[in-house]
């Protein structure tokens, strides 16, 4: 047996995230004992090739969440020898439609969650003889987001050196963008592989597989974080994040009120901004961790390199929450549908410089109105910044573990034209339905979205 896998240039070329089209040729000789006939050198090669057309693809090739992506595989076949009429019957072919990384994507690989699903058989296009009922997949309403199989029925059929592209023929379909990627590039990994194809020379399967990556634009979050303390305690929690698990956790008073956030770079820009908050709770312990040289690339900051040392002393799990402002208000419902929650650590050894000054507005200061300046926040003490990575509370999240898009947390020194005078809010949570009249103070950390490598 003897496999030969070709690609037309260097990895990271011509196998770029939105132009790789890996011609991976397997070429499987068997030999078989004959009194006449040796079949050693006979060879079936056949060919997929990889694409995301553009357009109806956007130029460059990046993604946001709830974009279609449209997938094209290109059918053709390479050299066939021994059968009587050398040509490759394709059945079936499988495709991966997320793979966790690393390792690197395969067929048949370890899914990295619903990142990305597929859009029905409604959505195939074909030129292949049959038209697109010709293709059926193992999900035809659509939904799936870990792997199909696509059956053609009947088979196609491609003869010996057919170039790919065009091939034979092509089968076409498309798939939505329902979260970021996991993975540490941040791209989300796909594999077309046979399922089922075969030559005519009667020994002899077609195999290989081909990769492409879907690029995701990661949603940067900006948080102002202000001392906002209540009353709180509940015990018996479970906390598995990318560090581990602590079980029979007790959580503790609320400390911070985080608002959604934005960097003005224009103070007359309109910023429109989620409703969404987190609250950060104490944990009683001690939690400690032991992790060193975890990456932390912040989109905005650039990158840190810090050990984890143990779990945040303040406000060190962020519970999504809905709030209102002004005492004695109604309280606002409860959030019924939260985003992921986090849990904080502190660390030591930075590496990495801290950003200079920066102009953010919230929701106590939007624009418009934009009757009051933006505040002015600059940062300081590098070890008292704290990192915070998905975390699973209590089984809610089963994926957050393998989440890498996590919060760094910076402390804040001055905070000119702070909008907090005697503010007070309210708020409701998973742990507090509501919290009533809470004072909220001034911004002790500023927060920005980091990808997280441990």
């Amino acid at each position: 047996m003897s496999i030969t896998i070709l690609c037309s240039k260097p990895w990271g070329e011509d196998c770029s995230p939105w132009g790789r089209r890996l011609a991976i040729l397997c070429a499987l000789g068997l030999a078989v004992g004959h009194a006449t006939i040796s079949r050693a050198d006979n060879v079936c090669n056949g060919f997929i090739n990889f694409e995301y057309p553009v357009p109806p693809n956007p130029p460059g090739g990046t993604h946001n969440v709830g974009d279609k992506v449209t997938v094209k595989l290109d059918l053709g076949a390479g050299t066939i020898t021994g059968g009587p009429m050398n040509i490759l019957t394709i059945t079936s072919i499988r495709f991966d439609l997320a793979c966790s990384v690393p390792p690197l994507p395969a067929p048949m690989c370890v899914n990295e969650g619903p990142v990305i699903s597929y859009d029905g058989d409604s959505s195939i296009t074909t030129d292949c003889p049959g038209g697109p009922t010709q293709w059926t997949s193992t999900d035809p309403g659509g939904g799936a987001t870990t792997a199909l199989i696509f059956t053609a029925v009947p088979p196609v059929i491609i003869a010996a050196n057919t170039p790919d592209p065009p091939g034979t023929c092509f089968l076409q379909f498309t798939e939505t963008v329902v979260a970021p990627s996991h993975n540490p590039a941040g791209f989300i990994e796909q594999v077309a592989s046979y399922s089922e194809a075969a030559c005519d020379n009667g020994e002899l399967d077609s195999g290989g597989f081909q990769t492409g990556e879907v690029k995701v634009t990661v949603p940067t979050v900006d948080l102002d974080c202000y001392e906002a303390d209540s009353t709180f305690s509940s015990s018996g929690h479970t906390l598995t994040d990318v560090f581990g698990t602590f079980t029979n956790v007790t959580v503790s008073n609320s400390q911070r009120l985080c608002a959604p956030a934005v960097k003005v770079t224009d103070p007359a820009e309109t910023v429109v901004l989620p409703t969404e908050h987190l609250v950060g709770y104490m944990l009683k312990g001690p939690l400690k961790r032991s992790v060193k040289g975890v990456v932390v690339n912040s989109p905005q900051f650039g990158s840190f390199t810090v050990d984890v040392t143990k779990v945040a002393g303040k406000a060190a799990l962020l519970v999504p929450s809905f709030k209102t402002v002004g005492k004695g208000a109604l309280p606002p419902p409860q959030d019924t549908n939260p985003s992921d929650h986090f849990l904080c650590y502190n660390f030591n050894t930075v590496s990495g410089t801290i950003p200079g000054p920066r102009q953010v507005r919230d929701q106590f200061n939007p624009n418009p109105p934009g009757t009051k300046p933006p505040q002015t926040v600059t940062f300081t003490n590098q070890k008292s910044w704290r990192l915070c990575v998905p975390v699973d509370k209590d089984g809610l999240d089963p994926s957050a573990p393998t989440n890498t898009s996590g919060l760094l947390c910076l402390v804040t020194g001055t905070d000119k034209n702070s909008p907090l005078k005697n503010t007070f809010v309210n708020w409701a949570n998973q742990f507090q339905n509501p919290a009533t009249n809470v004072h909220a103070d001034k911004l002790d950390d500023f927060c920005v979205t980091a990808i997280v490598t441990p």
